[in-house]
């Protein structure tokens, strides 16, 4: 487990299967950072357009100050999705360049 968290691949593996794990990294790496764009981006587009067609919902919500007054009211929620979000981005870009140090170990072997 400590290998793995130092990014030290043990010399029993085979060159493949480094390069099979660097493609396991990189699909991490992808994976979350799809998922993230998703999460922030496209559902509450998708909850904005479906509330901005229903009357009942108040028109003051989409102003600037709407906006401000509903964040500004939920600290905590907002602190939470801010440590959640940056912390998976984080791990994307640990998980890739992971991957990528993997393929320059694995050029640099076949260099020599």
């Amino acid at each position: 487990m400590i290998s793995f968290l130092k990014n030290k691949e043990p010399k029993k593996y085979s060159e493949k299967a480094q390069e099979k794990r660097a493609e396991q990294f990189m699909n991490v790496s992808t994976n979350v950072f799809t998922a993230v764009i998703v999460g922030v981006l496209v559902v509450p587009l998708t909850e904005m357009l479906k509330a901005s067609f229903d009357l009942s919902v108040n028109a003051d919500s989409f102003t600037y100050m709407g906006l401000a007054e509903r964040l500004h009211s939920h600290p905590f929620s907002v602190l939470f999705f801010l440590i959640f979000y940056f912390a998976a981005l984080l791990f994307s870009a640990w998980s890739r360049k992971m991957a990528l140090d993997i393929y320059d170990r694995l050029d640099e072997n076949q260099q020599i």
